[in-house]
């Protein structure tokens, strides 16, 4: 199974722990990324050259409504992750948000509320936690095995 992937935001965040991985599934055939937007055309224009993409999307609601999208990767600037977050959602995709997922208590309550009605799945930033060894952290932690935490 290959995963269509949009991404909305393509800045330092893309380029830090994103990119990399990205194109490393894509050579394994488990990604594809389909859809691209940031406000900045010069790097639409960037990322549209580094994964052989057309950049020429209008705006975010073009990535969101793309019929050839599954997972929605927004790596936007932190006001927009609650919006961004809900729309994809309720487009009926994933979404996999960099942290906050909102910027306030409200918004990020929410935006949990509609994802745990919505299609999609919805994944936070850091998805670390869903490692083996933090897993087991968690597991010791809570079983007491480490001690008490301060």
């Amino acid at each position: 199974m290959t995963v269509r992937i949009g991404v909305l935001g393509l800045g330092s965040v893309l380029y830090g722990p994103y990119l990399s991985l990205i194109e490393r599934l894509r050579r394994e055939g488990r990604v594809e990324v389909t859809a691209i937007y940031d406000p900045d055309p010069g790097k639409r224009a960037a990322v549209g050259r580094r994964l052989d993409l057309d950049p020429a999307l209008a705006d975010e609601r073009a990535v969101i409504e793309h019929d050839a999208v599954d997972l929605v990767l927004v790596l936007t600037s932190m006001l927009e992750h609650g919006r961004l977050t809900r729309a994809a959602l309720a487009a009926g995709h994933h979404v996999l948000v960099e942290k906050p997922v909102a910027t306030s208590l409200e918004e990020a309550e929410t935006v949990l509320a509609e994802a745990a009605e919505a299609p999609g799945l919805l994944m936070c930033a850091p998805h670390i936690l869903l490692s083996p060894t933090y897993r087991e952290i968690h597991r010791r932690v809570r079983t007491g095995g480490i001690g008490d935490l301060l």
